[in-house]
């Protein structure tokens, strides 16, 4: 019913897919969550902060917009490079769905902003795979990670994952390790130069010792409904992550095996800023949309009978719903 729908990707699924992301976020469009100020550390989110923090209302507004947009942006990468079929929008929709599980999610939040850079990262290391000299897709990658810890610091780490996908697809060369750290560096010349420009290097470098300093295990604060939710996430994980080990996953080419492989140790990269940095650990969470996107809808799409898991991401849009409405209407009380 709901996964054979969206194996289809026609004009009405796109509609179907719009109208679900907006009910999903319903809530928030008419009661509009908080906005939370940012750390400095986060120099690209204080800029939009400063600007519309007040207007929350606008914030959920462009966060549904981006949300909107990640979704088809990652449902055309992962069709693109033949993980599923090309007409599906299967990735659109679980994507959506592990994007809105709770009500802090439904804002314009700094992890959702980062999150674009993100999947353009995977884009990019969908891409190197069978290029012997990949040097601009090198720079860029470093570029993209530097951008996106600008927007949530955290994610540097990904600096450390270009490395890996190094490795993996056999890039030995020493070139294409320098190059990833000058495209990382790049932005933070440039932010070093505007710091001093307006004396504020000596904060700016306090601030950021300070992040590194306090970093911390986190402690997730969830009631029953956000565990049952997160639990039916875990299982579909773990459903996915025993197929592509079985039979099928050897079944596939190695262009396939080698991009799922890549987007394993990005999910592996993922787990550690939600580890590490307890700020806001339900909106770290959401950082593990991207590869669960990849390895949930490569289960579904592949899978021949459906109707159990059907009901089961049926009731998971349920439980969302109420979690959503619930949750907010008790924040507004």
């Amino acid at each position: 019913m709901l996964i054979k729908f969206f194996r289809s990707s026609y004009l009405l699924h796109y509609f179907t897919l719009f109208a679900l992301a907006l009910i999903l976020w319903s809530g928030a469009i008419i009661h509009p969550v908080d906005v939370v100020a940012s750390p400095d550390v986060y120099p690209f989110y204080s800029i939009i902060y400063f600007w519309f923090g007040e207007n929350k209302l606008l914030f959920s507004l462009m966060g549904f917009i981006l949300l909107f947009f990640e979704a088809i942006l990652i449902n055309s990468i992962i069709t693109e490079n033949d993980i599923i079929p090309k007409n599906s929008l299967l990735p659109g929709f679980i994507y959506v769905v592990l994007m809105s599980f709770s009500p802090e999610l439904l804002t314009l939040h700094p992890v959702l902003i980062t999150n674009l850079f993100l999947i353009i990262i995977i884009s990019f290391v969908f891409k190197m795979f069978g290029k012997n000299e990949p040097y601009r897709f090198t720079y860029k990658l470093g570029f993209y990670v530097g951008l996106a810890t600008l927007f949530y610091l955290p994610v540097y780490v990904f600096l450390i994952y270009i490395f890996v996908v190094l490795f993996l697809l056999r890039l030995l060369n020493w070139r294409e390790f320098i190059i990833p750290i000058v495209g990382f560096l790049t932005l933070y010349i440039f932010l070093t130069v505007w710091y001093y420009f307006f004396d504020q290097l000596d904060l700016a470098w306090y601030d950021y010792l300070n992040f590194f300093q306090n970093t911390s295990l986190i402690v997730l604060e969830l009631d029953f409904l956000a565990i049952i939710i997160l639990s039916i996430f875990a299982v579909l994980f773990m459903l996915s992550i025993i197929y592509l080990v079985g039979r099928k996953y050897y079944e596939k080419n190695i262009s396939i095996r080698i991009k799922l492989k890549l987007t394993f140790f990005f999910l592996l990269f993922s787990i550690i800023p939600i580890i590490f940095y307890a700020e806001s650990p339900i909106k770290s969470l959401v950082i593990l949309a991207i590869p669960l996107s990849v390895f949930v809808s490569f289960y579904l799409s592949e899978l021949k009978k459906i109707c159990i898991l059907n009901f089961l991401l049926i009731f998971l849009l349920i439980l969302i719903i109420i979690n959503n409405f619930h949750l907010l209407d008790l924040i507004n009380l």
